[in-house]
Formats: C-alpha cells, sequence, structure tokens
C-alpha cells in the first residue's frame, strides 16, 4: 500500500487533540488565575500602531526566510535550521515574544504579558516534548 496508513493518520489526530485540549485547558486556567479577556482564535489584535507593524514584519520575514532556504531543504544533509518546522517554531516565538513585549509597554490589562508569556512557554515546552520523544513514541 502506498502512502500513509490509517494507522499512521488515526494516532496524528489523537496526539494533535490530546495537545489542543492541553493548551485550551492551560489558557482557560491561565485567564482565570491573571483575570485576562478571552481572545480571538487566530486573530490580528495589536495592541498598536508599532505592534502592527512589527508584526508584518515579522511575518514579511519570515516568509522571505522559508522561499530562501527552500534550495537547502532539497539537498540531502540540509542545515536542520533551514527546515521549515524549526523556521515556524521560531516565527511563533518571535511573534509571541513581540506581543509580550508591547503588552508590557501599552496594554491597559497589565497582566495580558504574564499571559502571553505563559502561554508561549507552556506551548514551547509541550512542542519541545512531543518532538524530542517523536510524539511518545506514536509517530515512527
Amino acid at each position: 500500500m502506498y502512502g500513509l496508513g490509517l494507522e499512521f493518520w488515526s494516532r496524528l489526530f489523537v496526539i494533535l487533540g490530546i495537545a489542543l485540549l492541553l493548551i485550551s485547558l492551560f489558557n482557560a486556567l491561565m485567564r482565570k488565575v491573571l483575570n485576562v479577556k478571552r481572545r480571538k482564535f487566530f486573530s490580528y489584535n495589536h495592541v498598536n500602531d508599532r505592534h502592527k507593524k512589527l508584526d508584518w514584519f515579522i511575518r514579511i520575514g519570515f516568509i522571505g526566510m522559508v522561499i530562501l532556504s527552500y534550495p537547502f531543504t532539497l539537498q540531502p544533509y540540509s542545515n536542520w535550521f533551514l527546515q521549515p518546522w524549526f523556521l515556524i517554531f521560531v516565527f511563533f516565538i518571535a511573534s509571541e515574544t513581540v506581543r509580550a513585549i508591547m503588552e508590557y509597554k501599552y496594554a491597559k490589562n497589565r497582566r495580558d504579558y504574564l499571559y502571553t508569556l505563559s502561554s508561549l512557554l507552556f506551548v514551547t515546552v509541550l512542542l519541545t516534548i512531543l518532538f524530542s520523544t517523536q510524539f511518545f513514541g506514536f509517530i515512527d
């Protein structure tokens, strides 16, 4: 049989479902502890105009990095820091760090940046654990 089997996809969806559940539970807990409003899912809620410009600078730079690193990823022994999964990870960390800094400086609720940093730390640790254990041995 060609391609990935049904077993792979079922394991992948279970692991992703558990990870999304853990992230949403952690975020709900931190919102209650820090008394922070819930953010819209996948929205551009910038703190101010400067944050909007920095965020778009990071996004365009990320797209440029992915395009420029593409020829290097085709080589058999490519550098790991040029792989798309690593670039996405760096993009996520950079984007959320800029958000936390802007919330610390300019947000009305001073605890917003703590929520952003705690969420960033939790997701980073969770993804590092999942990738380093190969999704707890579920993905071969």
